[in-house]
């Protein structure tokens, strides 16, 4: 059994970006990295998280695309970092609905 397993392009771990901090538009402190949501095809699809306390009736957990390393954007999650930064503001969110884990992702 090898070593290390071999991956292309950079290699994501979910321990690096679970409880990572979110921001949003502006360096908006808004929650944690709680969970991750992959395709069947093991591609990273969404980054689930609990917002803080502070945004009151946002309880529970949200899903947001995920924006990785090396996309061309600048915003998201680059290796290293400590937190994950959101292209959304907060009237962006204020309307969304919680990720619904009971239902069967696709």
């Amino acid at each position: 059994m090898p070593d290390r397993v071999g991956v292309g392009g950079p290699e994501v771990r979910a321990t690096e970006t679970i409880v990572d901090y979110v921001t949003l538009e502006g360096v908006v402190h808004y929650g944690y990295v709680r969970d991750l949501s992959i395709s069947k095809g093991g591609e990273l699809k969404a980054v689930i998280v609990r917002p803080d306390v502070g945004y009151g009736r946002m309880s529970g957990y949200y899903a947001y695309p995920y924006y990785g390393y090396g996309m061309g954007y600048n915003y998201a999650w680059n290796p290293g970092n400590d937190h994950y930064d959101l292209p959304f503001g907060k009237t962006d969110i204020a309307h969304l609905l919680p990720f619904a884990y009971s239902k069967k992702q696709q």
